[in-house]
Protein backbone atom coordinates (compact mmCIF):
# COMPACT_ATOMS: atom_id res chain seq x y z
CA UNK A 1 0.00 0.00 0.00
CA UNK A 2 1.30 3.75 -0.77
CA UNK A 3 2.25 5.82 2.28
CA UNK A 4 0.87 9.45 2.69
CA UNK A 5 2.04 10.67 5.68
CA UNK A 6 -0.39 13.28 6.74
CA UNK A 7 -2.62 14.28 9.21
CA UNK A 8 -4.60 16.18 6.14
CA UNK A 9 -5.82 14.38 2.99
CA UNK A 10 -6.42 16.46 -0.46
CA UNK A 11 -8.99 14.30 -1.92
CA UNK A 12 -10.61 14.69 -5.33
CA UNK A 13 -14.21 13.61 -5.90
CA UNK A 14 -14.52 13.03 -9.50
CA UNK A 15 -17.93 13.81 -11.70
CA UNK A 16 -19.63 14.65 -8.06
CA UNK A 17 -22.07 17.53 -7.99
CA UNK A 18 -24.21 16.74 -5.23
CA UNK A 19 -20.80 17.01 -2.65
CA UNK A 20 -21.90 13.88 -0.61
CA UNK A 21 -18.67 12.66 -0.52
CA UNK A 22 -16.78 15.84 -0.64
CA UNK A 23 -19.26 17.17 2.31
CA UNK A 24 -18.11 13.97 4.41
CA UNK A 25 -14.65 14.43 4.16
CA UNK A 26 -14.49 17.94 4.85
CA UNK A 27 -16.49 16.91 7.86
CA UNK A 28 -13.51 15.32 9.00
CA UNK A 29 -10.88 18.01 8.46
CA UNK A 30 -9.58 17.40 4.89
CA UNK A 31 -9.11 18.93 2.27
CA UNK A 32 -11.87 18.19 -0.47
CA UNK A 33 -13.25 18.79 -3.31
CA UNK A 34 -16.23 17.79 -5.98
CA UNK A 35 -15.37 18.07 -9.44
CA UNK A 36 -17.82 18.03 -12.27
CA UNK A 37 -18.83 19.45 -15.69
CA UNK A 38 -22.09 20.49 -13.74
CA UNK A 39 -22.10 23.09 -10.96
CA UNK A 40 -22.46 22.57 -7.34
CA UNK A 41 -25.87 21.66 -6.01
CA UNK A 42 -27.43 19.99 -2.62
CA UNK A 43 -29.51 16.92 -3.26
CA UNK A 44 -31.15 17.35 0.59
CA UNK A 45 -32.15 21.02 0.56
CA UNK A 46 -29.24 22.84 2.10
CA UNK A 47 -27.22 25.09 0.31
CA UNK A 48 -24.18 24.08 -1.81
CA UNK A 49 -20.62 24.74 -1.17
CA UNK A 50 -19.35 26.64 -4.78
CA UNK A 51 -15.82 26.82 -3.29
CA UNK A 52 -15.38 23.43 -2.60
CA UNK A 53 -16.37 22.81 -5.82
CA UNK A 54 -14.00 22.81 -9.11
CA UNK A 55 -16.78 23.46 -11.63
CA UNK A 56 -14.83 21.87 -15.33
CA UNK A 57 -13.38 18.89 -16.80
CA UNK A 58 -12.05 16.47 -14.61
CA UNK A 59 -9.35 15.44 -16.89
CA UNK A 60 -7.46 18.84 -16.69
CA UNK A 61 -7.49 19.28 -12.91
CA UNK A 62 -6.32 14.86 -11.81
CA UNK A 63 -2.17 16.46 -12.76
CA UNK A 64 -2.57 20.23 -10.81
CA UNK A 65 -3.76 19.09 -7.19
CA UNK A 66 -1.25 16.59 -5.96
CA UNK A 67 -3.90 14.72 -4.61
CA UNK A 68 -3.43 11.96 -2.35
CA UNK A 69 -6.73 10.05 -2.89
CA UNK A 70 -9.60 10.51 -6.09
CA UNK A 71 -12.68 9.03 -5.63
CA UNK A 72 -14.80 8.45 -8.94
CA UNK A 73 -18.03 8.21 -10.24
CA UNK A 74 -17.95 8.51 -14.11
CA UNK A 75 -21.46 8.73 -15.60
CA UNK A 76 -23.03 5.22 -16.12
CA UNK A 77 -25.71 6.27 -19.00
CA UNK A 78 -23.93 4.53 -21.95
CA UNK A 79 -22.00 1.90 -20.08
CA UNK A 80 -24.17 0.18 -18.03
CA UNK A 81 -25.93 -2.86 -18.93
CA UNK A 82 -29.06 -1.25 -18.78
CA UNK A 83 -28.41 0.53 -21.70
CA UNK A 84 -27.48 -2.55 -24.03
CA UNK A 85 -31.30 -2.58 -24.85
CA UNK A 86 -30.33 0.89 -27.00
CA UNK A 87 -27.47 -0.24 -28.84
CA UNK A 88 -29.24 -2.52 -31.30
CA UNK A 89 -32.00 -2.34 -33.45
CA UNK A 90 -34.86 -4.14 -32.32
CA UNK A 91 -36.04 -5.74 -34.67
CA UNK A 92 -32.53 -7.64 -34.77
CA UNK A 93 -32.60 -9.62 -31.24
CA UNK A 94 -32.92 -13.02 -32.90
CA UNK A 95 -29.60 -12.23 -35.08
CA UNK A 96 -25.76 -12.44 -33.84
CA UNK A 97 -24.55 -9.08 -32.48
CA UNK A 98 -21.82 -8.59 -35.59
CA UNK A 99 -24.87 -8.47 -37.67
CA UNK A 100 -27.49 -6.55 -35.83
CA UNK A 101 -28.08 -2.70 -37.07
CA UNK A 102 -28.05 0.51 -34.37
CA UNK A 103 -30.82 1.44 -32.95
CA UNK A 104 -32.93 3.66 -34.92
CA UNK A 105 -33.27 5.92 -32.17
CA UNK A 106 -30.39 6.02 -30.70
CA UNK A 107 -27.58 5.26 -34.18
CA UNK A 108 -24.41 6.57 -31.72
CA UNK A 109 -25.03 5.09 -28.78
CA UNK A 110 -21.66 2.25 -29.29
CA UNK A 111 -19.46 5.28 -30.26
CA UNK A 112 -20.89 6.88 -27.15
CA UNK A 113 -20.29 3.69 -25.15
CA UNK A 114 -17.11 3.43 -26.19
CA UNK A 115 -16.11 7.26 -25.17
CA UNK A 116 -17.82 6.33 -21.54
CA UNK A 117 -14.98 3.57 -21.00
CA UNK A 118 -12.05 5.39 -22.41
CA UNK A 119 -12.82 8.34 -19.67
CA UNK A 120 -13.03 5.76 -16.78
CA UNK A 121 -9.80 4.16 -18.02
CA UNK A 122 -8.02 7.68 -17.73
CA UNK A 123 -9.68 8.09 -14.38
CA UNK A 124 -8.59 5.02 -13.16
CA UNK A 125 -5.07 5.37 -14.55
CA UNK A 126 -4.31 8.47 -13.02
CA UNK A 127 -0.91 9.12 -11.28
CA UNK A 128 -2.95 9.44 -8.12
CA UNK A 129 -1.75 6.65 -4.91
CA UNK A 130 -5.55 6.08 -3.91
CA UNK A 131 -7.82 5.51 -6.47
CA UNK A 132 -11.76 4.31 -6.00
CA UNK A 133 -13.60 4.17 -8.87
CA UNK A 134 -18.17 3.79 -8.59
CA UNK A 135 -20.08 1.77 -11.16
CA UNK A 136 -22.54 0.02 -11.19
CA UNK A 137 -23.41 -3.42 -13.43
CA UNK A 138 -21.49 -2.51 -16.54
CA UNK A 139 -18.93 -2.98 -19.24
CA UNK A 140 -16.31 -1.56 -17.43
CA UNK A 141 -15.42 -5.31 -16.19
CA UNK A 142 -14.27 -6.06 -19.73
CA UNK A 143 -11.79 -2.75 -19.71
CA UNK A 144 -10.93 -3.05 -16.07
CA UNK A 145 -11.42 -6.68 -14.57
CA UNK A 146 -13.82 -7.27 -11.75
CA UNK A 147 -14.85 -4.79 -9.38
CA UNK A 148 -12.98 -5.20 -5.67
CA UNK A 149 -16.23 -5.37 -4.09
CA UNK A 150 -20.28 -4.65 -4.50
CA UNK A 151 -22.25 -3.08 -2.13
CA UNK A 152 -25.26 -1.48 -1.63
CA UNK A 153 -26.88 1.51 -0.13
CA UNK A 154 -28.76 -0.27 2.98
CA UNK A 155 -25.46 -1.51 3.94
CA UNK A 156 -25.02 2.22 5.43
CA UNK A 157 -28.69 3.04 7.01
CA UNK A 158 -30.68 3.77 3.43
CA UNK A 159 -33.31 1.48 2.72
CA UNK A 160 -32.38 1.17 -1.37
CA UNK A 161 -31.41 -1.69 -3.11
CA UNK A 162 -28.14 -0.24 -5.84
CA UNK A 163 -25.60 -2.76 -6.77
CA UNK A 164 -22.67 -0.59 -6.59
CA UNK A 165 -19.12 -2.01 -7.75
CA UNK A 166 -15.75 -0.70 -6.31
CA UNK A 167 -12.67 -0.92 -8.65
CA UNK A 168 -9.53 0.16 -6.33
CA UNK A 169 -6.01 1.33 -6.60
CA UNK A 170 -3.59 1.22 -3.71
CA UNK A 171 -4.71 -1.12 -1.64
CA UNK A 172 -8.19 0.68 -0.07
CA UNK A 173 -9.86 -2.21 1.77
CA UNK A 174 -13.57 -3.11 0.89
CA UNK A 175 -16.12 -0.38 2.47
CA UNK A 176 -17.96 -2.42 6.04
CA UNK A 177 -21.59 -2.55 6.88
CA UNK A 178 -22.35 0.68 9.49
CA UNK A 179 -25.55 0.66 9.53
CA UNK A 180 -27.55 -2.42 7.50
CA UNK A 181 -30.97 -2.01 7.66
CA UNK A 182 -33.80 -3.97 5.24
CA UNK A 183 -34.16 -2.74 2.10
CA UNK A 184 -37.75 -1.69 1.09
CA UNK A 185 -39.45 -3.89 -1.48
CA UNK A 186 -42.81 -4.03 -3.55
CA UNK A 187 -44.73 -6.73 -5.38
CA UNK A 188 -45.59 -6.47 -8.89
CA UNK A 189 -49.25 -6.99 -9.74
CA UNK A 190 -47.82 -10.56 -10.69
CA UNK A 191 -46.43 -11.16 -6.94
CA UNK A 192 -43.11 -10.45 -7.99
CA UNK A 193 -40.38 -8.45 -5.51
CA UNK A 194 -39.74 -5.05 -6.94
CA UNK A 195 -37.39 -2.66 -5.52
CA UNK A 196 -39.48 0.17 -4.39
CA UNK A 197 -36.63 2.48 -4.49
CA UNK A 198 -36.29 2.16 -7.96
CA UNK A 199 -40.00 2.33 -8.76
CA UNK A 200 -40.52 5.53 -6.89
CA UNK A 201 -37.86 7.33 -8.93
CA UNK A 202 -39.07 5.81 -12.07
CA UNK A 203 -42.44 7.92 -11.80
CA UNK A 204 -40.20 11.24 -12.03
CA UNK A 205 -39.00 13.52 -14.72
CA UNK A 206 -35.99 11.95 -16.38
CA UNK A 207 -33.77 14.30 -15.96
CA UNK A 208 -35.00 14.34 -11.66
CA UNK A 209 -35.05 10.45 -11.92
CA UNK A 210 -31.70 10.40 -13.63
CA UNK A 211 -29.59 12.94 -11.00
CA UNK A 212 -31.21 11.27 -7.75
CA UNK A 213 -30.02 7.84 -8.98
CA UNK A 214 -26.72 9.23 -9.92
CA UNK A 215 -26.04 10.40 -6.24
CA UNK A 216 -24.71 8.60 -3.75
CA UNK A 217 -26.19 8.28 -0.90
CA UNK A 218 -25.44 9.90 2.43
CA UNK A 219 -24.70 6.81 4.18
CA UNK A 220 -22.19 5.66 1.99
CA UNK A 221 -20.47 8.69 1.47
CA UNK A 222 -20.01 8.86 5.44
CA UNK A 223 -18.49 5.19 5.11
CA UNK A 224 -16.21 6.54 2.61
CA UNK A 225 -14.53 9.38 4.11
CA UNK A 226 -14.09 7.96 7.29
CA UNK A 227 -13.01 4.27 6.61
CA UNK A 228 -10.98 4.97 3.67
CA UNK A 229 -9.34 8.36 5.09
CA UNK A 230 -8.25 5.86 8.16
CA UNK A 231 -7.02 3.21 5.44
CA UNK A 232 -4.68 6.23 4.03
CA UNK A 233 -3.32 7.68 7.68
CA UNK A 234 -2.94 4.17 8.90
CA UNK A 235 -5.20 4.13 11.18
CA UNK A 236 -7.16 1.32 12.68
CA UNK A 237 -9.98 0.63 11.01
CA UNK A 238 -13.30 1.33 13.07
CA UNK A 239 -15.30 -1.33 14.99
CA UNK A 240 -18.08 -3.16 12.05
CA UNK A 241 -21.43 -2.51 13.12
CA UNK A 242 -22.74 -5.14 15.01
CA UNK A 243 -26.65 -4.77 14.24
CA UNK A 244 -27.10 -6.54 11.13
CA UNK A 245 -30.00 -8.20 10.44
CA UNK A 246 -30.32 -11.75 11.18
CA UNK A 247 -31.54 -12.43 7.87
CA UNK A 248 -28.32 -11.10 6.00
CA UNK A 249 -26.03 -12.61 8.38
CA UNK A 250 -23.85 -15.53 7.58
CA UNK A 251 -25.20 -18.72 9.14
CA UNK A 252 -23.06 -21.11 10.51
CA UNK A 253 -24.50 -25.11 10.61
CA UNK A 254 -22.50 -27.57 12.57
CA UNK A 255 -23.32 -31.48 13.04
CA UNK A 256 -21.21 -34.38 14.47
CA UNK A 257 -20.68 -37.89 12.22
CA UNK A 258 -18.79 -40.96 13.02
CA UNK A 259 -16.65 -42.39 10.89
CA UNK A 260 -14.30 -44.90 11.55
CA UNK A 261 -15.04 -44.94 15.27
CA UNK A 262 -14.10 -41.45 15.38
CA UNK A 263 -16.29 -38.75 15.93
CA UNK A 264 -15.88 -35.38 13.33
CA UNK A 265 -17.67 -32.42 13.41
CA UNK A 266 -18.26 -31.16 10.23
CA UNK A 267 -19.75 -27.03 10.09
CA UNK A 268 -21.27 -25.59 6.85
CA UNK A 269 -21.38 -22.05 6.43
CA UNK A 270 -23.81 -21.13 3.95
CA UNK A 271 -22.51 -17.39 2.76
CA UNK A 272 -25.05 -14.62 1.60
CA UNK A 273 -24.38 -13.21 -1.46
CA UNK A 274 -23.73 -8.89 -1.89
Amino acid sequence: MATVPKKRLRVLVACECSQRVCRAFRALGHEAFSCDIQPAYCPDGGVPKPEWHIHGDVLKEIDKGCWDLMVCHPPCTFTGVVSNRYLYHPDDKKMPTSERRPHPNHPKRREKREAGVTFAKKLYNANIPYIALEHPRSVLTAALGHPQFWCHPYWFGQPWQKKTGWWIKGGLPDLKPTDMVKPEMMKSKKGRPLNKWHRDTSNLPRQECARIRSCLSQGMANAIAKQWSNAVLGHPPAPVVTNVLNSLQTPAVSTSTTHNGSNITITVVIQVGR
